[in-house]
């Protein structure tokens, strides 16, 4: 937990820093963390119900239990956060899976908005520039709604546990080379039991350049 403290405080510190290299940047920074939370309060459910792609057999990894497999994605700046997500082989068919049985695999599929009837909500912390802290609470569907649209999804599993499980979520923009990164927890225990909430850290709009080198060092330690 202290590491991943330290991660956090360097990764404000940049942030700081690339902001207060120019007024215009500064108010942008401001402007911009605003206008994500007001999307966010404002966010509306998807029109449709979520159909996952189901793989084809070349992108398809074993995995170590008997017909689970890894859907190969693709990583972002480091190699461990990743596109992937989880299916389970029935016959000669593939499901996402989501089982209690499974809670990183099945966290990871949550995580990439994998699964179809996500009925979870997200707190969220935002931790806007200028030490300006606000909380909101939505529908997590809501959320992906509004940024996966536009927005490629990573994430990682950091730690697990018995009872919780902690991750990072990570949506970039490609146009602006910005990202989105939620740091965030559960109870393992309600984890695919309908309704339950996922807590999250906010830290909006981060140049892609800095979380390089932040996640390279928290992969060091």
């Amino acid at each position: 937990m202290r590491k991943k403290s330290l991660l956090l405080m360097c990764l404000l510190s940049l942030l700081m820093v690339y902001v207060a290299n120019g007024q215009n940047v500064g108010m942008d920074k401001v402007e911009a963390d605003e206008l994500l939370y007001n999307e966010l309060k404002t966010a509306l459910p998807p029109s449709n119900q979520i159909i996952p792609v189901l793989p084809s057999n070349r992108i398809l990894k074993k995995t170590n239990e008997d017909n689970i497999f890894k859907v190969i994605g693709k990583s972002y700046q480091v190699e461990s956060l990743r596109s992937d997500y989880y299916v389970r082989r029935k016959g000669d068919k593939y499901e996402i899976l989501y089982d209690s049985r499974y809670p990183l695999e099945s966290f990871v599929n949550l995580l990439m908005n994998k699964v179809s009837d996500n009925e979870h909500s997200i707190l969220i912390t935002h931790h806007q520039y200028g030490n300006v802290v606000k909380k909101l609470k939505m529908p997590m569907r809501n959320m992906f709604n509004l940024l996966a649209r536009t927005m490629d999804v990573y994430c990682f599993v950091t730690a697990i546990s018995n009872n919780k499980i902690e991750g990072v979520l990570v949506f970039h923009n490609p146009a602006k080379n910005l990202i989105h990164m939620f740091e965030v927890s559960t109870d393992t225990r309600v984890l695919v039991k309908g309704k339950s909430q996922i807590e999250a850290n906010l830290y909006s709009n981060i140049p892609q350049d800095n979380i390089r080198s932040l996640f390279k060092e928290k992969q060091s330690k």
